[in-house]
């Protein structure tokens, strides 16, 4: 069977067609399982191409001696799309189908529901499942194979595939059968697996190993009984297609090519000569799979082992102590650190505002999670603040926060306000509750410095800055991005023109910093003339720290989600564009800036969770002589703490010289508003 073997494009998703059947064509493997899934794996457009473009295709794959084992496709589900637009999709792709030469659809079985729909959903979804499999059949002679198991659809245990195939009672249905979802699915046990789908049901395999229910393992390198799995192939003398599924989250090409040979060696040893050679035996074991994918992404291979993982977390800070720090302290300098939180952690009182202060602010904080501490951090270390208490709701919070302050802490905001009398309270609750935290805070006539955003409704973001208005007091938005070194610089770059006028800039983004990056359009340019916006959401995507955005955001974007593309005209004549989305990878990318003037062009990359100096660089027609470009200087260290605590140092600055904060609740609002301006220009 070994030249039954190929390999599936979802191998290079992020690459277009013709680039990734180019990698295929080299590893030598000549079929194709063809992935089609808007917005994940796009190498064609169903939607958009007509039957010239299928000629066109096929005449691709038959330069490159490519056959067609399967096109994947994803249509929608039938429990909670509309069938006519699925039946629409599937016919046109059967159209493809007939021009590749494949005679196999694969398509998702349905959407997962509870338990106690399952019996109805599934007769409902079977029923659309003969009709559309009688007609590929009939019509095109094209056989409709399910993928199950499958994580998150109708058909994820080994219970739901067999009662799943019992009430569908259609010889003409086949079975795409997923490795990794069968150790997904609860079980390793390939043979119950087997008898329970039916071995003549199953026309196409996909290869893929897992841990759990972690899906993204090279064959080999997961439980999965591979062994077990060619044994039953042999025995019922299985005549479809072996197809190497390989999905990987951030792989470099040259990664996953070799993550491809791994498995190619794997499984035909196995299917071969029923043994693996001992080069591969050695490979596999634990600790070298371990060592492998630490020295590749250290950070990710230690999250997969859960035990070992919670261990680190529990000790982290005496493990992060055995390695120094290189921080600036007036020059750069290696320092070890322990019993020391991960940022940088200056000297009460170090850093002067100004010459002996007459007076000494009270702080209070609330909400004492990594904000309020980031917060905390950025007061304590001014020489005219001092921290006089918080507020949360967990017990262990307010404990260690009242610990490592020396102050009190308390179970009620009305508490902390009537007993400190804070001159000014720093808001880091969640987004959604900052409303009422600053509203009474304003109506007790304490000032404000709120974590971004200013609400999650528009409505209240509004009543907080007429509150402010009406009580004569501070309200302040921490929009920290703006301190970033290397965006300071650009500004400067901009400000003096320091390469002539500013034509235009581009942001990319992650979605978690989409609102940072909206703040940075006037920041950076001034004031909007016009904004138009463009958006492919998936509501599904807009999780951020376990929350539904969707819940709380109905009138603002504060998560996009698959993309969303952001164009902006300002009073200047620049232009400014925002792209972001939730699929940047975000341990390694958040944010990049692309800046071009009429003489130069200034970027900003390498920005990520670890490091926000990130690297500047530039190029100039001309001599720059306005601004210093050595972005660097004074930065003393690289995590987010920098641009806490600079954004915090210019609210106290701008607080005792009486002047406006740099960013106020009315830019707080403005930002609000510009977000419902570009969800309106999207509907």
């Amino acid at each position: 069977m070994q030249n039954e073997f190929g390999v599936s494009t979802i191998l290079f998703r992020e690459l277009n067609l013709e680039k990734a059947l180019d990698f295929i064509n080299k590893t030598g493997y000549k079929w194709i399982d063809l992935t089609i899934v808007p917005g994940f794996c796009p190498h064609y457009d169903l939607d958009n191409t007509c039957l010239e473009d299928d000629k066109r295709a096929s005449e691709l794959f038959s330069s490159y001696g490519l056959n067609i084992s399967s096109l994947n496709i994803s249509p929608g589900y039938y429990n909670i799309h509309d069938s006519k637009e699925i039946d629409r999709k599937i016919n046109r792709a059967a159209q493809l189908a007939t021009h590749l030469k494949t005679n196999i659809i694969t398509i998702p079985s349905g959407a997962k529901v509870e338990q106690d729909r399952w019996n109805e959903t599934t007769n409902m979804v079977a029923g659309h499942l003969k009709r559309i499999a009688n007609t590929l059949n009939t019509e095109y002679g094209i056989s409709l194979s399910i993928e199950t198991p499958h994580l998150r659809t109708l058909t994820e245990t080994i219970d739901e595939c067999k009662r799943f195939y019992e009430i569908l009672d259609s010889d003409i249905i086949k079975c795409t059968l997923d490795t990794s979802h069968i150790v997904a699915g609860g079980g390793n046990h390939v043979t119950g697996w087997v008898q329970n789908i039916g071995i003549e049901r199953i026309n196409h395999l996909h290869l893929r190993d897992a841990r759990k229910q972690d899906i993204s393992y090279t064959p080999g390198k997961g439980t999965f009984d591979y062994k077990e799995l060619f044994s039953e192939l042999i025995k019922a003398q299985y005549s479809g297609k072996l197809i190497f599924e390989l999905e990987y989250h951030d792989y470099p090409v040259k990664k996953k090519l070799s993550e491809l040979r791994f498995a190619s060696q794997y499984c035909e040893s196995i299917l071969t000569k029923g043994k693996l050679s001992f080069s591969l035996k050695i490979r596999i074991l634990p600790l070298c799979l371990f060592l492998e994918g630490f020295l590749f992404n250290p950070i990710s291979e230690i999250k997969r082992h859960e035990k070992f993982f919670m261990f680190l977390r529990q000790y982290r800070k005496w493990i992060w102590g055995l390695f120094p720090e290189k921080i600036f302290e007036g020059r750069w300098v290696k320092r070890y650190r322990f019993n020391k939180n991960k940022c940088v952690v200056q000297k009460p009182g170090s850093v002067k505002i100004v010459d002996k202060p007459s007076r000494i602010l009270k702080i209070g904080v609330v909400g004492l999670g990594y904000a309020g501490r980031m917060h905390a951090e950025g007061f304590k270390r001014l020489n005219n603040c001092k921290i006089i208490g918080g507020f949360d709701i967990d017990p262990d919070k307010r404990d260690r926060f009242a610990g490592l302050y020396k102050c009190n802490s308390y179970s009620s905001l009305e508490d902390l306000v009537y007993d400190e009398k804070p001159d000014i309270i720093s808001v880091c609750t969640r987004e959604w509750l900052h409303y009422e935290a600053v509203m009474f805070c304003l109506k007790n006539k304490v000032d404000i410095f709120c974590e971004k955003l200013l609400a999650t409704r528009i409505e209240h973001a509004r009543k907080m800055v007429e509150a402010a208005k009406e009580n004569n007091k501070i309200l302040a938005v921490n929009y920290n991005y703006r301190f970033i070194p290397a965006i300071q610089k650009i500004k400067e770059v901009i400000e003096f023109k320091a390469m002539g006028k500013l034509s235009f800039f581009v942001i990319n983004v992650h979605a978690y910093s989409y609102a940072h990056a909206l703040d940075l359009l006037s920041f950076l340019s001034g004031k909007i003339h016009s904004v138009a916006a463009y958006n492919h959401n998936d509501p599904g995507k807009r999780i951020f720290a376990k929350t539904d955005w969707s819940v709380y955001d109905d009138d603002i974007q504060y998560i996009p989600s698959t993309a969303l593309n952001v164009i902006v005209e300002f009073d200047n004549g620049s232009t400014g564009v925002i792209n972001s989305s939730i699929h940047y990878p975000l341990h390694n990318y958040i944010m990049s800036i692309e800046a071009v003037f009429e003489e130069g062009i200034v970027n900003f990359n390498g920005m990520n969770m670890f490091n926000i100096k990130g690297k500047l660089s530039w190029y100039s027609n001309r001599r720059i002589t306005a601004v210093n470009m050595k972005y660097s200087e004074k930065v003393y260290a690289k995590g987010y703490e920098l641009s806490f605590y600079n954004s915090i140092q210019s609210f106290v600055k701008n607080y005792l010289e009486n002047k406006k904060p740099e960013t106020d609740g009315a830019m707080g609002l403005f930002n609000m508003e510009l977000e419902t301006k570009i969800v309106s220009t999207i509907k």
